[in-house]
Order: structure tokens, then sequence, then C-alpha cells
């Protein structure tokens, strides 16, 4: 094999290496949303789903927020809590005008403007930018909460957790 050959072998190798290093580095979340996770279980039809996608920066993230069957749907918002207890608002993702809704409620991308600055969980991690939202998602302490007329504290809830390895990729899709 001639050196020429060898260079371009190594640095392939090279660019494979750091791509599959950069995939394990998780930027994808998601969660599945009902009334039986909110702290005081609720009955009704509504679920959900979430993908949140953060840019490799950690200066912006994409969230898709899908309601199913969502009657009067008045707000929904990135709460920071332990699955199981309630916590502040971090990011309003949706804020009126009321509405029923059968299928997307968000799908928008948000920066470090709409982080507000929250201590979050027992040892009060401090929110306040898209980075430490990323940090306060891998402790698994925000939540979903979609808002109702009918259950103003909420109407269903989702815990977001690890999402999948094509999270690069990801911000693309679910940006559209």
């Amino acid at each position: 094999m001639s050196l020429r050959k060898s260079l371009v072998a190594v640095v392939l190798t090279g660019v494979v290496s750091a791509s599959a290093a950069s995939a394990a580095t998780q930027l994808e979340y998601r969660a599945g949303l009902s009334g039986e996770q909110e702290t005081a279980n609720v009955a009704t039809i509504t679920k959900g789903s979430v993908r949140i996608v953060f840019d490799t920066r950690l200066t912006q993230f994409a969230v898709l927020l899908t309601v199913r069957d969502g009657v009067q749907i008045t707000a929904a918002h990135i709460h920071c809590a332990e699955a199981g207890q309630n916590g502040p608002i971090i990011t309003t993702l949706f804020a009126g005008p009321t509405q029923d809704v059968d299928g997307t409620l968000v799908n928008e991308t948000f920066d470090n403007s709409d982080v507000s600055t929250q201590s979050c969980g027992p040892d009060a991690f401090e929110i306040n930018n898209v980075a430490s939202l990323l940090a306060a998602l891998r402790k698994e302490r925000l939540y979903i909460n979609v808002h109702s007329v009918a259950n103003p504290p909420g109407e269903i809830r989702g815990q977001l957790f690890d999402g999948g390895a094509d999270a690069l990729l990801g911000l693309v899709n679910c940006a559209r």
C-alpha cells in the first residue's frame, strides 16, 4: 500500500471514530404523556408524546409535542422536578389560545432566552440556559406538562428520558 493510501485510511478512520464518539453524546430526549403521570392522577383519554433535540453547540433545542384527543388545551411547559413531584416552569412551550388538539401542538425551536432561571431538585441545581437544561434532563429532573380548562394543574404529563442514538439527525427532522 502506498504512503498516500495509508494516510487516507488513517484520516478516514479518525473521521469515523470522531463521528461515533459524537453520536454517543446524547442530544435527544423523549417522553410519553398521560394523565396517570400527573401527581394527582387524571382520568382522561388525552395522550401525548414529546421529542426534544439539542443542537451540538447547546444554544438551542427543538421541540415536537403531539397531543391526541386534547380538549380545550390552554398551555404546555417544561417543568423541573423528579417523577411524582411538581416543580416550577422552566420553559413555556405553548400559551394559548385555548384549543382542541389532535396532532401537533408544538413544533418549534427554543434558545437561551426561552429558559427561565430556576433551582431544580433537592440539590438546588440551577437551570439558566440551554446547556444547564440538558444537564437537568440527564438527571431526569424535567417533565412536560400539558394543561387544560378541565385540569388547570395538568391534563397530561411525561418525565423526559434518553431518546435514541440518532440524535444528531433528529434536530433537522424535529424542526420541520
